[in-house]
């Protein structure tokens, strides 16, 4: 609302004083100058202060000629103290305030009709009246405000403005980026993946060597350490995680083939299975056939979740049954009838469509509520030719589409005109496939990590994490990570608590934030003192108390501090003692009283000891040499002088004999036979 008083324009500055309604002009002004000084400086405390609503009719019954008007009515006056205890205005006069003592002005010129534009010191010779008195700069009320070539500024460059109409620095920008936290406990390689819940009160991070760790805000203290971690797919890398829209369970995509959830304490509920890799046609399989891509929830629907792959298709499963098949299959097609492969997937915020960028470098948008999912758009060669898309997020309002991808660059989509990106970012350094850009909380900045370019042979930029305002499409604000952190991947920004998570190349992640801006979440851990852990040691002084158990077999060894000593201590007491490291005699020594024992080869060695002989004692070789003469004579031991005879008859010799015995045995006829 403006008040335009009709008369002769008046620049210049005119000396008021405070009062309860803000500002009142002088006695010795003409009644003229009077209506224009407060006109205007209602007009520039309205537009400053939030534009708070004051009628036109107030204003005419304020500013009137008439005695009335300083009078005023009852109504009147309650509306104007409204106006004057609202926060705003007292905001913009301190904020006025400010600017007038932080840049002040040349004196003014009387000469100039323009002299006295701008915020400047105060008129001398005022006198005792105008002691205290605010300047209110007044501007042309007719609307026709002449340039000052000083504060114009380039109609391309956007500039940031406050309420005061001055322009702001970079550190001013609404930003949660003043304080930063880094958690406790690195990861072993990149950390690809974070999510959070829709309260903002626990979050998972995932990274490239297989493990996801969970964090409380509510149960952290200023050590910032996770509360449980795991590995859910055992050996592979894990690329997408995701709270479900109730909080209550999470979605993990890694580099099986086959989706896994689970609730808020690590606790599995449901395993997608595996596809048939042997069937030609995908739509008879019943899972995936090859490693997941991202896998994301459905935004109204808590119930129906979304996985891609690199086998071409996007299946739509049910996540309150532990269903053996998928519910719906999308096939990606190019418009020439070739597959390609989604490598990142993201729901409309309504759930009415999917947007799948692909590994040729297109987008292609679907309707997963028909029968037989349908494509809506489909732009090949939207990020160039075969250009992987690492991320793809949607705004809140549904009407701008951030996709990163491995060229280097950004592009901000408006999903009423797909057919070419609204703008894109370029020297954005990305070489990692899980690279994430988005949103913030209320779509009026979005947000992006870039990879380091150093190597080990060259020294190259720092990764970096850029965020960029939306309505004027340039970075705001440009936060460089140190030399040896890498580069920036998984990231997240949540809407509620206003705090941005990122995670690094090197295993680190890291909770940006700002006390003015934010709520909770970090802020709640960071004010929370580390408990010391106590000993259980009371005493209650009545001197040394024996007990049966205080045998020293069964005390504990404690230093002079009173502490249990480790392991390390009690191993070094130990070898002091003769007793206790005395190595025990082995049964088998040369020892013969040794040799009894509770085995039996132990209690027949110990009945063939002759002690008297002392056999024990003998020397071997003298024992065998006793022995030479007999075993020369009876070949004992190595056959002697007499060779072993094995037969003394031939064979001939054999079968006459038994030919001979045959025949006698024989009757007498049939021997006559035979003679004959």
């Amino acid at each position: 609302m403006k008040i335009e008083l009709k008369g002769r324009k008046k620049t210049g500055l005119v000396p008021v004083k405070s009062s309860k309604f803000g500002v009142v002009d002088e006695d010795e002004q003409d009644e003229e100058s009077r209506r224009h000084a407060q006109a205007a400086a209602l007009n520039e405390i309205s537009s400053a202060a939030g534009k708070e609503e004051v009628s036109s009719s107030l204003a005419g019954k304020r500013f009137a000629a008439d005695d009335q008007a300083d009078d005023g009515d009852g109504d009147e006056e309650e509306e104007l103290g409204k106006l004057r205890q609202s926060t705003k205005f007292k905001s913009f006069s301190a904020d006025y305030k400010r600017n007038q003592r932080r840049k002040p002005q040349e004196p003014e010129d009387d000469d100039g009709e323009d002299a006295g534009l701008g915020p400047s010191s105060p008129p001398k010779n005022l006198g005792k009246e105008h002691e205290g008195a605010t300047f209110v700069p007044l501007q042309d009320v007719a609307g026709n405000e002449e340039d000052d070539p000083e504060d114009s500024h380039d109609e391309d460059e956007p500039v940031e403005v406050n309420r005061t109409g001055q322009a702001v620095e970079e550190e001013s920008i609404p930003v949660p980026v003043s304080h930063e936290a880094r958690l406790s406990g690195k990861f072993k390689a990149t950390v690809s993946s974070i999510a959070m819940d829709t309260a903002g009160n626990r979050f998972c991070t995932g990274s490239v060597d297989y493990s996801v760790k969970f964090w409380d805000f509510g149960s952290m203290n200023a050590n910032l350490t996770s509360f449980t971690s795991m590995e859910p797919f055992g050996s592979f890398p894990i690329r997408s995680i995701e709270f479900s829209p109730t909080g209550g369970k999470i979605l993990f995509a890694g580099g099986s083939n086959s989706a896994r959830m689970y609730d808020r304490d690590g606790r599995e509920i449901l395993v997608c299975p595996h596809g048939d890799m042997y069937l030609h046609d995908m739509s008879n399989t019943k899972g995936h056939i090859a490693p997941l891509s991202c896998a994301v929830w459905q935004p109204i629907d808590a119930k129906t979740f979304a996985t891609s792959a690199a086998d071409g298709t996007i299946r739509i499963w049910d996540a309150l049954t532990e269903s053996k098949k998928h519910k719906k299959i999308i096939k990606l097609k190019s418009k020439r009838g070739k597959k390609v492969n989604p490598t990142a997937i993201a729901y409309s915020p309504d759930g009415g469509t999917i947007l799948a960028g692909c590994d040729d470098g297109g987008l292609r948008l679907y309707d997963p509520r028909s029968f037989l999912p349908k494509t809506v758009e489909d732009i090949e060669d939207a990020h160039g030719s075969n250009v992987i898309t690492s991320s793809i997020s949607y705004s809140s309002d549904g009407m701008s589409v951030l996709t990163r991808t491995l060229d280097d660059c950004l592009r901000l989509w408006d999903v009423r005109r797909f057919d070419s990106p609204l703008s894109t970012f370029d020297s954005l350094p990305n070489h990692n496939e899980q690279t994430k850009a988005v949103f913030s909380g209320d779509c009026k900045y979005f947000a992006t990590g870039t990879s380091s370019t150093s190597t080990k042979k060259k020294e190259g930029e720092p990764g970096k994490l850029v965020i960029f305002d939306r309505s004027t499409l340039r970075a705001v604000k440009t936060i460089t990570l140190g030399k040896d952190s890498g580069g920036v991947v998984g990231l997240y920004w949540h809407p509620a608590i206003n705090q941005i998570v990122y995670g690094t190349t090197v295993g680190h992640v890291h909770v940006l934030y700002d006390p003015l801006l934010s709520s909770k979440g970090i802020l709640r851990c960071i004010s929370k003192v580390v408990k010391r852990k106590e000993q259980a040691f009371v005493d209650i002084g009545v001197g040394a108390i024996h007990t049966p158990n205080a045998l020293p077999m069964f005390r504990d060894e404690h230093a002079n501090h009173g502490r249990p000593i480790n392991r390390k201590r009690q191993q070094e007491k130990m070898r002091e003692d003769p007793i206790l490291t005395k190595k025990p005699v082995m049964a088998g020594g040369p020892d013969a009283k040794a040799i009894a024992g509770s085995t039996m080869a132990s209690f027949v060695a110990k009945s063939k000891a002759k002690e008297e002989k002392g056999w024990l004692k003998e020397d071997p070789r003298e024992a065998l040499l006793k022995l030479d003469e007999k075993a020369k004579q009876f070949g004992y031991f190595t056959g002697g002088d007499n060779p072993r005879v094995l037969a003394t008859k031939t064979l001939e010799e054999e079968q006459a004999e038994e030919a001979e015995r045959l025949k006698k045995r024989m009757p007498a006829h049939r021997r006559k036979k035979e003679d004959a």
